[in-house]
């Protein structure tokens, strides 16, 4: 009995000294900056922090938060400009707020905080961000990161969205109704849909690669909210980009324009666009594709090269052609008295041709993209003809006249430069 009743009054004593290890020196002096602990020798008192509900330690030069398991009543967490590299809050399931903005995370494990409303993990390099279990969530701002993807199916309380300056190539936001504010500026993205999206007032979606975009979510004239950039719309430098799907055409021409920085010059807008069709989209192009409405870069434009007949006498005709082994796959002969025809296939680089007969011959060279030249030759003797056709050369890259990269534009001057070394001025007018 006398046993029992020393090892409960030992108990308060022994939970009384309870410790949490803080290795990190500066996350500690932060602890006893605001009286949470006195001495820094990497362990502070469980009792003195297991009650705390707010804690700020931004901008200390934190490079580990070990020991924040311990704050089990935390609330709100401040942890922002500081050197972190991975964060793990999965204890601290009584978590509504966290801002760790400005630092260098690459993982942060918010599995178990089922609380969080307000989440900001902006300026980090965090390349997966798992906030499936985070169901009220209200608030993420999670720009400028390394985010490929971003699963929100879970998140319908979200209402604001700060994703720009990321590498997304894609995002749902179909289960997101609540959305007001949307900005997925400086992506990867191809297309979006935020036709579900109603109560939207700001929707940025400028630096991307989109080529089709759905706002008809049955309130357009909500999105006329001020925003940084000045308007509630801004979808420029999207140069794929052509038509624009809108509740209603006349209105959003009047309030989203080029003049107030909301979209590019041959962005317009529609109540039905037309299907997005990929191909070659360059009138000037061997291929071009009458159809298509976005260039896939596709385009082949021809070059030159020469083809050699040479004759001994009428009935003999030996023909070489340089090029084309490369690509073109037939060169049909026809002429003469009486009419001959010859198909040329498999990419030879030479032949032979006999029986013929003097007079004149048109030769039609054709390559494997259907890309045809004609060239006609007089045999009325014994001779060697030498004429030049086209074959086709690759486009490398498209520059402005300051030598900039771009995409392709109507009523602009660019340079085509290809692959032969040649450089070509084009104006394509629309």
């Amino acid at each position: 009995m006398k046993k029992i009743l020393l090892i409960l009054l030992c108990m308060p004593l022994m939970t009384l000294s309870q410790q949490t290890s803080v290795p990190d020196n500066n996350f500690e002096q932060a602890l006893i900056n605001l009286g949470y602990d006195n001495v820094l020798d990497g362990y502070v008192q469980t009792s003195n922090i297991n009650t705390v509900t707010h804690l700020l330690v931004f901008a200390m030069n934190i490079a580990d938060l070990t020991g924040i398991e311990d704050f089990t009543a935390l609330s709100v967490l401040r942890c922002d400009v500081n050197q972190l590299t991975s964060l793990d809050l999965s204890q601290n399931t009584a978590l509504t707020y966290l801002d760790c903005w400005s630092n260098q995370l690459t993982s942060l494990d918010l599995s178990n905080n089922t609380a969080l409303t307000v989440l900001w993990c902006e300026s980090n390099q965090l390349t997966n961000l798992d906030v499936s279990n985070n169901t009220n969530l209200t608030n993420l701002s999670c720009f400028s990161n390394q985010l490929t993807s971003l699963d929100l199916s879970n998140n319908t309380s979200l209402d604001y969205l700060e994703c720009s300056f990321n590498q997304l190539t894609s995002l749902d936001v179909s289960q997101n109704i609540n959305l007001e504010s949307l900005g997925l500026d400086d992506n990867q993205l191809t297309s979006l849909d935020v036709s579900q999206n109603s109560l939207l007032t700001y929707l940025g979606c400028g630096n991307n690669h989109l080529t089709f975009l759905d706002v008809r979510n049955g309130n357009n004239m909500n999105i006329t909210t001020v925003s940084p950039n000045g308007t509630g719309f801004w979808s420029m430098n999207n140069p794929e980009l052509t038509c624009i799907n809108v509740d209603d055409s006349v209105w959003s021409t009047n309030n989203w324009t080029v003049s107030n920085l909301s979209i590019d010059t041959q962005q317009y807008f529609s109540i039905n666009c037309p299907p997005v069709v990929f191909g070659c989209t360059d009138p000037l192009a061997c291929n071009y594709d009458s159809l298509a409405t976005i260039n896939d870069s596709s385009c082949i434009y021809s070059t030159s090269s020469t083809i050699t007949m040479n004759t001994s006498n009428y009935s003999g005709w030996n023909i070489s052609c340089l090029g084309c082994n490369d690509g073109w796959i037939a060169i049909n002969i026809s002429g003469g008295d009486p009419p001959f025809s010859y198909l040329w296939s498999n990419g030879a680089i030479s032949d032979s041709i006999y029986n013929l007969y003097a007079g004149f011959y048109s030769v039609i060279i054709t390559n494997d993209l259907g890309c045809s030249q004609n060239i006609s030759f007089n045999l009325n003797e014994p001779s060697t003809s030498t004429g030049e056709f086209s074959t086709y050369k690759d486009l490398l890259k498209v520059t402005d006249i300051l030598g900039r990269e771009v995409d392709e534009k109507r009523n602009t001057l660019l340079f085509y430069i290809y692959n032969d070394g040649t450089v070509e001025r084009k104006i394509i007018i629309e």
